[in-house]
């Protein structure tokens, strides 16, 4: 793209018209013929002058005789243009603007807490029930607003926590508790401040003290543990006193394998959720928020906020004494104890020296409670003895699991406990039944309440690898609500839902659900199955039902609070025969030594 002066471009296009009228013979010099042009009255419209073309001198006759004659145009008029100034036009808007005061839909609550919502705050104190009702209002907002709280359908048995009137002390979001953290094997109190309230499924943010440390807590609390700095008081040096340093700790993940130090680092783990039993909210007589100003000069430099809280050593001692008798009363709760590695970020432990005696050390750890096992943590497998990380278990218990299914015998030295073959858990492969090791799904995680249970992804667990085989993953029964090991499956299925595979009604998800129970030859490989013990056409050694299984199966579930049966009462029982019982046949027994190869159980007396 190139640039051009259009006045030379006129110029060299009017020569070019002279050298070509020349050539025809007429010799015209534009720029003579139309110097002065206002004033001779020439232009490119009227090169001879005279009026321009279009405009007729002679009077319209549609007009009539009123038309009086029109007046000669002036060509050379002169219009004078205003004008304007828009910076002067811009500061008497914003003068205009500034003198009026301004309405905000914010309205400026406690100090250091954001503003509320005008709407809102009109709202909370007009209606302290807020969603009484609700779903009848004729507002389209109000109804969703109590549709979304306290579950997903219209006809609920329980209110929300957060609107239920309380004469208690409230424990809210921003609340300062105290709880039990096990660092590095070590359990000790930790000062939190909280950041979220979870109560089932609901997300709160609010609930009274009593609620949450009851003994069958429902509650989960996350929050930050506050960095404390120890201090003595200037006026009392044998006080100690402990203040927040506006620093949270973080900590590192409980290892499960040896690992490689890394060149680069992560903050991991700034917030810790316990549950509510684990929780002991700090009353206000127990903390005290004050100005950093008033502390002594060494302990202001590390502190960046204007106010910090302090609490003291002997509300602190307190804190440990009652949460270890908590930790004390049941093994429930101490099993709770969040588990972490070595401290990233931050004072925690809370360690400090004796004011009076410098040779002595105050610690606020837990002695007597030993640590819990993290969940991921190298645990000795119960069936061969060896140590298997948490990551791992699943991988390494399944192949027991299929070996003892497939009939493949193993021998190991100082045995504890042998593969059940009722229902195996996919943790302890002890059996399942009547609750026992009872496993669901969860948001795609595998939940146990096994002793050796952890959570991991089934997506992930449920695929082949090169560091795993073992594809024992908890699935949803496609026939029933029940949750079965994947290597339970087919027993279920062949109890429960016998004539399962002539279902036809289920089409591509029949198909798909047979995909996801099979068990592939390379899975069976790796997991040191021999090729003719290999596939469910192969035997699977059951323990033999006897006579009083064979009008009960097995289940999984916890029978233990359910009513017991009786039988049927009716006005009109007497005047018919008794129906008599109806009895299951009795499986057949082998004298051959051979098992017979089919696709159902074979059972063995």
């Amino acid at each position: 793209m190139q640039t051009t002066s259009l006045l030379a471009t006129g110029e060299e296009g009017v020569a070019q018209a002279e050298l070509v009228l020349k050539k025809s013979g007429y010799v015209i010099d534009f720029s003579e013929h139309f110097r002065d042009w206002r004033t001779r009255g020439v232009d490119l419209l009227r090169p001879k002058g005279g009026k321009y073309p279009g405009i007729s001198a002679e009077v319209d006759r549609s007009l009539g005789e009123a038309v009086e004659e029109q007046e000669e145009i002036t060509d050379d008029a002169d219009f004078s243009f205003q004008l304007f100034d828009g910076k002067k036009a811009l500061e008497e808007e914003e003068k205009a603007v500034s003198q009026r005061e301004l309405h905000s839909i914010w309205m400026d609550l406690e100090e250091g807490k954001p503003p509320g919502h005008k709407k809102t705050i009109l709202r909370l104190s007009t209606d302290p029930t807020l969603d009484i009702d609700y779903r009848a209002s004729h507002d389209r907002l109000l109804r969703v607003r109590y549709f979304s709280i306290g579950g997903d359908h219209w006809n609920r048995d329980s209110k929300s926590h957060i609107y239920q009137p309380s004469s208690g002390e409230l424990f809210t979001l921003g609340s300062l508790y105290a709880t039990a953290i096990c660092s590095e094997q070590k359990v000790s109190v930790a000062i939190l401040q909280c950041t979220s309230l979870k109560s089932s499924s609901q997300y709160l943010d609010r609930a009274t003290l009593e609620e949450i440390s009851l003994p069958d807590s429902s509650y989960d609390v996350s929050g930050r543990i506050l960095s404390l700095h120890s201090y003595q008081d200037s006026s009392n040096t044998q006080t100690l006193n402990w203040a927040w340093n506006s620093q949270f700790v973080s900590l590192e993940a409980a290892k499960s394998r040896p690992q490689q130090a890394a060149t680069t680092t992560r903050i991991r783990h700034l917030s810790f959720a316990v549950n509510g039993r684990l929780v002991l909210p700090l009353l206000s007589r127990q903390f005290n928020s004050i100005q950093v100003s008033d502390l002594p000069p060494n302990t202001m430099k590390e502190i960046t906020a204007e106010k910090t809280w302090v609490i003291t050593d002997k509300d602190l001692q307190e804190i440990r004494l009652s949460l270890l008798r908590r930790l004390q009363e049941d093994e429930n709760t101490r099993s709770k104890i969040p588990v972490y590695g070595k401290v990233r970020d931050g004072a925690f432990p809370y360690t400090s020296i004796h004011p009076s005696n410098p040779a002595m050390i105050i610690e606020h750890s837990i002695i007597s409670i030993h640590a819990p096992t993290a969940a991921n943590a190298p645990q000795a497998c119960c069936i061969c003895g060896h140590q298997v990380a948490g990551p791992d278990r699943q991988n390494h218990m399944g192949g027991h699991i299929l070996r003892r299914l497939r009939g493949v015998e193993e021998s190991f030295e100082n045995i504890g406990s042998k593969v059940s073959m009722q229902y195996p858990c996919g943790f302890c492969t002890q059996s399942s039944l009547n609750g026992a090791c009872s496993i669901h799904i969860q948001s795609g995680k595998a939940i146990s309440t096994c002793s050796r249970a952890y959570d991991f992804k089934i997506s992930a667990a449920s695929k082949i690898s090169k560091q795993k085989a073992c594809t024992n993953v908890p699935i949803q029964c496609k026939f029933c609500p029940d949750v079965h090991w994947k290597y339970n499956m087919h027993r279920h299925l062949q109890e429960r839902h016998p004539s399962w595979e002539s279902n036809r009604g289920a089409g591509s998800e029949l198909k798909e659900f047979r995909e996801k129970i099979a068990i592939t030859n390379e899975e069976e490989n790796r997991l040191k199955i021999p090729e003719d013990k290999q596939g469910w056409s192969a035997v699977i050694y059951i323990d033999a039902y006897d006579l009083r299984r064979l009008n009960h199966l097995p289940s999984i579930h916890d029978s233990r609070g359910d009513s017991p049966r009786r039988p049927r009462q009716t006005p009109f029982a007497a005047n018919y025969p008794p129906i008599p019982p109806i009895s299951l046949p009795i499986p057949p027994s082998y004298t051959s030594s051979m098992p017979a190869f089919n696709n159902t159980l074979n059972v063995f007396h």
